[in-house]
């Protein structure tokens, strides 16, 4: 009465249910069959009872003709299924050993009334009747094999043909199992397992054919095929694990028999899937005993079989196969791949240039499998390459985003496995086929390089080699034809870049000093392409820079040309730094070069060197250095610099100390003007100044002092830093400075700090508290110094 009222009740519909719940609902319901099925089956042989076993066992795998479910959900109910059958397969094992014969058995389940369940007891049985030997394995496995093909529903037949390939796959007549022998020999188990590997493939292709049911669309069907790719895959796999298969066996039994049927399916999903198998499930030396075979076969695929995938997954193999040092080297495996790779895109026309490139990145990992000291196949890989792309971008087309990458790719491909790096740079090719990249992807990857060569630390050691690797990494500093302009231009990650490069200048050595000149000088030219933003020089050139300067500090000759001419390419580099047109900061450091290789030539005792290098300073200075701040600083520079040297003569010393006395007086500020002039004092009394001369000290402290003291607004902090200035001197037995002087200017600038509206907080007040604070503990240890610090007032 409530179905009917469900069934008359227009108001309320039953809800309707996805496929998806559909489809869970059958499972279920079959699922629950096949259980109650098979516990009767279970208490049946538990009670001794075998022909109603027989007919729940019947009743039971009667649920697998359904032909509602999708592939992945017939799948689980046929492993449930045959979980109950193994169970049936382990009591008929018991009855073997109570004396029952088995072959009357085989006979009677081919009674049963439906086709499939009928089929399924047989190859249950089937499989215990091969254990018993009452008959020959190879007989059984025959009929098997051939009453199968009573099923020719797709998946129906598909699944009872892997339940046959799983029942047997232990019962065998292989070499080495007790079935060998009179029970049958190789070829009748290769014969089984290609005859149900033949009508298994034929089943799975023709599912592809079936009429379109419901909502079911093409792309699904395919999704469903994709499913049940691994039924019949495990048979080849079987096979491959036949221990009677040898090479010849393979290669005139085997072999040509599934390549037939592969070829002749003419199925795009199952030719793809089963060339895989073959490669992947046979030893690598079948592969090299047939590879002719294999190459010619993939020629014969259908339109869209993805030839290219296969070809790479056999490369691949061979790649890792000749890796192994116990495996022998064959390098015709590698010609006889090459040149058919050659030719790949008439035989394919569907392959595209991606799929190009990946077969080169396999084909490098076998050249050096095969040969691993041998780059030659590798450049002539990258040259081919660089020759297809040339060929397409001549036809106008340019390289899409997924082709760079993969020719990335395939110039990274034997960094990866060859342990010297510079060798691959070097290739002749490999420039070419970097060039072959857009500006994006060769600028990465030419830094990419770049930080490989600065992590591995690889030497440079000749000319030939500086002018190749700067050849191959010129995008990161030349402007090349495709550069972005100025206004497009990533100026963060150029200083970057930059820097990465300059840093392949401390790579470079030669037990030869004109020859590592030489690769500087090359270098030195190269980095000095114009085009690019001028920031460049002052990163590239600085290495050069510091290089030089140290191979002439560490390198001994009593020849003076040698230092002279390292030294002139100093000047001549940092001039390229320093070019009229260029901002402070590059002008700054120029003179801050200069400073440096004055130094550098002071440890070298040359004198007339050390001259020219500060009088390049003081000409940046003069031209170039406007801003006052910068002009105190350089200033201060100046004086450490000079007064840090010993090698200058007094009138060269006394001639540089006035340039640097007049530079501070032209300063503008009073405070810089008076503490640059302090400075200037430390000059006349070093122990490097070949005339120490106390009056100039005292005569720069007074004048620096008096422009302090006498300003409209003097300053009690630069009035103490004076007073410092003076203390310091003092106690350095400056006998010009008396105590009288100290005091004097103590007593001047308390009357400045006086005048002021809150000394407790002026930073100058605290700043002469502090040194008040000094003088006091210096006069608590007079007796350790030999100026009179208390005839100071304070």
């Amino acid at each position: 009465l409530l179905l009917r009222f469900v069934m008359t009740d227009k108001s309320k519909p039953l809800p309707a249910t996805s496929p998806e719940e559909h489809q869970r609902n059958l499972l279920e319901e079959s699922k629950k069959r096949v259980d109650a099925e098979g516990f009767l089956m279970k208490r049946g042989l538990d009670n001794g009872k075998l022909m109603d076993s027989l007919r729940h066992a019947s009743n039971m795998i009667g649920e697998l003709r359904t032909s509602m479910l999708t592939p992945q959900n017939y799948y689980e109910l046929f492993i449930q299924a045959s979980g109950h059958l193994q169970y049936l397969q382990g009591h008929l094992m018991e009855e073997i050993g109570k004396g029952e014969k088995i072959s009357r058995l085989y006979e009677l389940v081919q009674y049963a009334g439906n086709i499939l369940p009928r089929l399924y007891l047989l190859v249950t049985v089937g499989g215990v009747y091969i254990k018993s030997k009452e008959a020959p394995a190879k007989d059984i496995l025959h009929d098997m094999v051939e009453m199968c093909k009573g099923v020719q529903h797709p998946t129906r037949g598909l699944f009872l043909r892997y339940y046959l390939s799983e029942t047997t796959k232990d019962k065998l007549p292989d070499v080495g199992t007790d079935y060998y022998g009179d029970g049958g020999r190789v070829n009748d188990c290769v014969e089984f397992i290609i005859q149900n590997f033949i009508e298994m493939n034929k089943l799975w292709v023709r599912i592809q054919h079936q009429p379109l049911t419901g909502n079911q669309d093409k792309n699904q069907r395919e999704k469903e095929r994709e499913q049940l790719r691994l039924l019949v895959g495990t048979t080849l796999s079987r096979l491959s694990r036949l221990d009677g298969v040898d090479a010849a066996c393979y290669q005139n039994d085997v072999l040509p028999r599934i390549l037939e049927q592969i070829i002749s399916c003419k199925d795009q999903i199952a030719q793809q899937y089963l060339m895989d198998c073959i490669i992947q499930a046979f030893p690598d030396e079948f592969h090299i005993q047939t590879l002719d075979e294999l190459l010619k076969a993939t020629t014969q695929l259908v339109a869209g079989v993805k030839v290219p995938k296969i070809v790479v997954s056999l490369v691949q193999r061979f790649a890792n196969y000749f890796s192994m040092p116990e495996n022998p080297k064959n390098p015709q495996v590698f010609e006889v791949l090459f040149s058919f790779l050659e030719n790949i895109t008439e035989s394919s026309p569907n392959t595209t240039t991606t799929d190009v490139i990946e077969l080169y990145i396999s084909l490098v990992g076998l050249s050096l499998g095969c040969e691993p000291d041998n780059l030659s196949k590798i450049n002539k890989i990258f040259g081919d390459m660089a020759t297809i792309l040339k060929k397409i971008k001549d036809q106008g087309e340019i390289l899409n985003n997924t082709t760079n990458k993969a020719i990335v790719q395939l110039l990274r491909a034997p960094t990866e496995k060859y342990p010297h790096l510079l060798d691959i740079i070097l290739m002749e090719n490999f420039s070419v086929l970097l060039n072959s990249l857009s500006y994006t992807h060769r600028k990465n990857y030419s830094l990419e390089v770049a930080k490989l060569l600065n992590v591995g630390k690889v030497p440079i050691a000749s000319r030939e080699h500086v002018e190749k690797i700067l050849a191959v990494l010129s995008t990161l500093f030349t402007k090349q034809p495709d550069t972005p302009s100025l206004d497009d231009f990533d100026h963060e990650s150029f200083e970057e870049e930059l820097h990465h490069v300059a840093s392949l200048v401390h790579l470079m050595t030669s037990d030869e000093l004109p020859e590592l000149v030489a690769m500087f000088k090359i270098a030195r030219t190269l980095f000095n392409t114009p085009g690019l933003p001028s920031i460049k020089a002052r990163y590239l050139h600085q290495p050069i820079i510091f290089r030089s300067l140290q191979i002439a500090t560490s390198f001994k000759s009593d020849e003076p040309n040698v230092y002279r001419g390292i030294f002139k390419f100093v000047i001549e580099t940092i001039n390229m730094i320093k070019t009229p047109s260029c901002d402070s900061v590059d002008a700054e450091l120029a003179l801050k070069l200069f400073l440096q290789s004055a130094m550098c030539a002071n440890n070298c005792q040359r004198e007339d060197i050390a001259y020219e290098f500060i009088s390049q300073a003081f000409t940046v200075f003069e031209e170039q250095i406007s801003d006052t701040k910068e002009q105190f600083r350089l200033i201060q520079l100046f004086t450490n610099t000079l007064k840090a040297t010993s090698v200058f003569q007094e009138e060269n010393f006394e001639t540089l100390v006035r340039k640097i006395v007049l530079y501070s007086k032209r300063l503008i500020k009073q405070h810089e003007q008076c503490k640059a002039i302090s400075f200037c004092a430390h000059l006349f009394w070093s122990p490097n100044n070949p005339a120490m001369d106390s009056a100039r000290v005292e005569e720069c402290l007074r004048r620096a002092y008096k422009i302090a003291s006498e300003s409209m607004e003097p300053d009690v902090s630069v009035m103490t830093d004076i007073l410092n200035q003076y203390i310091y001197f003092f106690l350095n037995n400056v006998q010009e400075i008396t105590p009288q002087h100290i005091t004097q200017i103590i007593r001047e600038i308390n009357d400045e700090i006086s005048k002021l509206d809150s000394p407790a907080t002026s930073e100058g007040a605290q700043l002469f508290q502090k040194t008040i604070a000094y003088l006091q503990f210096l006069s608590s240890q007079q007796a350790n110094l030999s100026r009179p610090v208390t005839q100071i007032e304070f």
